[in-house]
């Protein structure tokens, strides 16, 4: 009896070892993560097994905020990409962006201010280049590996929260380049399709409807249903110069194809590197050939959802040749029309004292909150400086672009992006010039 009363002692403590070995091996998870490791030891809160439920709801609700599709027509697409440098952004890209109006996008790691590439930076910087059509991807918390589970949680989910907690809506991840030092597949690597079946990649598959990493070819057919691991061109870092840059842009519009080109700002001039004179000059070809009306310019988030159709979520859509009684909104005091230029338009003044205001609301409801657009205003071959304006529903400007050079064939363009809970905002457009200007139509347009 007493020997049974051990034996059944040594059992309890043995079961009693047994369970607080297994809780500490649930709490600690490898330094390292292959598709082999073991998921059950993964802490209960995050479900790696991908919930084909849960990822098809994100890409319905983005696919419904980009408007189904962007349809370009018979037009080839590129999209810009600007990887970390704050810094650089500020000084030296976001204002010939702005000058140029061309949309982009920039990987953001969520602790930028304490890398000496956005040292000098603030979150109001990240906002206001935001509202002037720079959307915004996560690129993890501080471009490192990471050292155990909770700092890939916290690269992977902790940096979205955090971009999001400054009023950004987040378009999905873009891995980081990190040294290898904890790891011998950091974030799985993903440079092929099935590396998104390892722990990281489904850990990005549930939290983000879209990501870009290096599993897929950079060239992009239209329609793309890839919304994982897309690549790109990088042309900033010495593999490629103008020369190779121009013919990759070429052989885009020929074939009618789909491009992102990444730039690390502060590359731009080293040593073997194209330079920032010549990077200009790529800009300058794109917006030439966007207003030959061959190519488009998409955030690379719309490049994703573009296809050859003429569908394209328009949030205005104003026929400025129309009579008065069907322009909905107009009062006389916000616009001149004398007809004795120009009968069918919608002309103000050369003052700058008459301006045209239209409202767009219900935003919300559109999910048109937190994405990116850009105005259109076709102008009767007129010359002189017209001025556009966006304001959110409480007065707040968030974008504007003033110009004395209507290009594009006489069309005026200003790119922006509605603020995330924004449900009302509101164009302005005005004119200065010798003689009355004369508005054909305008148009709000997703891109």
């Amino acid at each position: 009896m007493r020997r049974l009363r051990s034996i059944f002692l040594l059992f309890l403590i043995f079961c009693l070892i047994s369970s607080c070995v297994v809780s500490d091996a649930s709490s600690k998870i490898p330094a390292s993560f292959h598709s082999s490791d073991i998921v059950k030891n993964v802490p209960y809160r995050y479900n790696l097994r991908v919930n084909p439920d849960n990822t098809a709801r994100m890409l319905r609700e983005t696919r419904e905020a980009k408007g189904q599709r962007i349809g370009v027509g018979d037009k080839a697409v590129i999209a810009l990409r600007f990887d970390d440098w704050q810094n650089t952004f500020r000084a030296q890209v976001f204002p010939e962006l702005k000058k140029r109006e061309l949309p982009a996008s920039m990987a953001l790691i969520s602790e930028f201010q304490n890398i000496h590439w956005g040292a000098q930076c603030t979150w109001s910087d990240i906002i206001h280049w935001n509202r002037g059509g720079l959307e915004i991807w996560s690129h993890g918390t501080d471009h490192r590996d990471y050292k155990d589970f909770n700092r890939l949680v916290e690269n992977i989910v902790g940096s979205k929260k955090e971009i999001e907690s400054h009023d950004i809506k987040v378009q999905g991840f873009i891995l980081p380049g990190v040294t290898k030092y904890y790891n011998q597949r950091p974030y799985g690597l993903l440079v092929r399709p099935e590396d998104y079946s390892e722990i990281p990649g489904r850990l990005i598959q549930q939290t983000y409807a879209l990501s870009e990493a290096y599993a897929w070819g950079s060239i992009r057919q239209l329609p793309s249903t890839r919304y994982h691991g897309a690549n790109h061109l990088t042309i900033s870092d010495g593999w490629v110069q103008y020369d190779e840059i121009i013919r990759s842009i070429d052989e885009v519009i020929q074939d009618k194809t789909g491009l992102e080109l990444m730039i690390h700002c502060g590359n731009l001039g080293l040593p073997g590197n194209l330079s920032l004179e010549d990077f200009l000059k790529v800009l300058d070809y794109l917006q030439a050939k966007r207003s030959d009306g061959i190519l488009e310019i998409l955030t690379p988030s719309g490049l994703m959802f573009a296809d050859h159709s003429e569908h394209r979520l328009r949030l205005l859509d104003l026929d400025l040749t129309l009579p008065y009684s069907a322009k909905p909104s107009f009062t006389p005091d916000r616009f001149q029309n004398d007809g004795s230029q120009l009968a069918a338009s919608l002309r103000l003044s050369g003052d700058g004292t008459s301006q045209l205001k239209l409202e767009m609301d219900r935003l919300i409801r559109k999910k048109a909150d937190g994405e990116s657009y850009e105005a259109l205003v076709q102008t009767a071959g007129s010359t002189g400086k017209l001025t556009l304006r966006i304001h959110d529903g409480r007065g707040n400007l968030l974008s504007k672009t003033t110009t004395s050079d209507l290009e594009d064939n006489g069309q005026k363009r200003l790119v922006f992006i509605i603020p995330p809970g924004c449900d009302k905002i509101t164009l302005t457009i005005t004119a200065e010039s010798a003689q009355p200007m004369d508005l054909l139509w305008t148009k709000v347009q997703k891109i």
